[in-house]
Parts: structure tokens; sequence; C-alpha cells
């Protein structure tokens, strides 16, 4: 149970973002108002305690409450985003309103785990979790620049409109895959975890093969199909002013 040592984690980086935000916007000095940088923050930090709830979850191996929560908060995030919208809150509304879902959703669900008693803090576990944290924190620094570069690159070549359509084109294809990915690993990495505490390293490589090849099964048809279907995706799932640029 790593809860005492993920809330000590989760606080120390809050911390540390506190104090490093208002140096770079001193150092950076960008031209983007307070508001949605504040508006950004609330989004990325409530996300991050959801997800970080969430692995807590999945490692329950209850795959029902753990879709549950996530369907929920999908919900939520909608509801919350679209009366923003509507109510005149604009970007930064819609940033506030999916920044609220995650911690709504959150609190909705924490009662279920707050009678369960904490045991006392380890700074043995916390290097641990630390130690085991570090390559997916490399995983998700390389993840997150290549998500802003690309559209970066877009704006300085064709433009702001066009990082827009590209942005909704890339992220609605990753949407499309990442629930198939994610239902697999959800699956996998437990059952990895628990076959390396009992069945040693050999096994555990056999199962995390059987889940790549899950993974391959699930991705590699999805792809080709909305690579051959973009006009049928686009003129589906998006306004009429999105459509031929999101397909192109």
């Amino acid at each position: 149970d790593l809860r005492v040592e993920a809330i000590v984690a989760y606080g120390g980086t809050v911390l540390v973002i506190a104090c490093l935000t208002p140096v770079a916007l001193l150092i950076i000095r960008p031209n983007i108002g307070l508001g949605v940088v504040a508006g950004t923050l609330l989004l990325s930090l409530s996300l991050t305690a959801f997800e970080i709830s969430q692995e807590f979850r999945r490692a329950q191996l209850n795959p029902i409450r753990y879709m549950t929560i996530g369907v929920t908060r999908g919900i939520l995030g909608l509801a919350f985003g679209y009366a923003a919208i509507e109510l005149g809150g604009g970007g930064l509304g819609l940033l506030v309103g999916i920044g609220a879902s995650f911690l709504v959703a959150n609190v909705l669900s924490f009662h279920r785990n707050a009678a369960k008693p904490l045991r006392s803090f380890s700074i043995g576990y916390l290097k641990t979790f630390v130690r085991y944290g570090f390559p997916f924190l490399l995983g998700a620094l390389a993840f997150a620049l290549h998500s802003a570069l690309d559209r970066l690159s877009v704006a300085y070549l064709l433009g702001p409109s066009a990082a827009g359509s590209y942005g909704l084109a890339a992220d609605l294809t990753r949407q499309i895959a990442a629930v198939l990915a994610s239902s697999a690993a959800a699956a996998v990495f437990p059952l990895a975890f628990r076959n390396l505490a009992e069945s040693g390293a050999s096994v555990t490589r056999a199962r995390l093969a059987e889940g790549a090849e899950l993974l391959l099964v699930l991705i590699a048809p999805v792809t080709v199909w909305v690579a051959i279907s973009a006009n049928v995706v686009a003129a589906t799932l998006l306004g009429s002013e999105f459509q031929t640029r999101v397909a192109a």
C-alpha cells in the first residue's frame, strides 16, 4: 500500500510547480493571460491526481470500478466543458470545466477508500517509488515534447489555424487508439507485477510478450481503418468546419 508515498510525492510535485511557475513566467514572459496559465495548471494537476488514483484502482484488479469511474469522469468533463462554453467561458472555461471534472470524479470515488487506514510513511518506499517512476518520467517527457513540438512546427510553418486542425486530428486518432491500448494495459500491468512477485522474471516476460501481441492485434487493424476511413470518421465525429482539414 503506497498511498502515503504517492500523496507525499504528488504534494512535493505540486510544491515544486507552484515555486517554479512564477519564476518561469518572469523569465519567459509569455504572451498568455494569467487566467489561462492558472486554468492549465488546474487541469494538469487535477488530471494527474485522477490518474494516480486510477492506478491504485487498477492495481486492485477491479476493472468494473475502474471503468465506471473513468466513464463517469468522461461524462462530467463533457457536461462541465459544454456548460462552461455555453455560459461564455470560452477556452478558459473549457479548461476549468474539464479540470473540475477530474476533481469531482476523484472526490466521488474517494469515499470508498477513505475508511481504509493508512500505514506510516516510509522514506525507503518513497525512494523505490522514485526509482521505479523515473523511466516513466522520461517517457512522459518525451511524449509531452513530441506532442508540443509537432503542433508548434505546424503553427510556425502553416499558421495557428492549421495547428488547431492538426491538433484535433492528432488527438482524435490518438484517443481512438488509446481506448484500446489502455484497456490492454489495464489488464496486462497488474498481472505482470503479480507474476514478477510470485513467479519470477521469465514468467513475467512471457506475460509481457503476450501483452505486446494483444496490443498489436488491437491497434494495427484500427490504425489501418482510421487511415482508410478518414473522411467517414471526420464527417461523423466533427463539425463541418473541421471535416476537410482533419481528414486530410
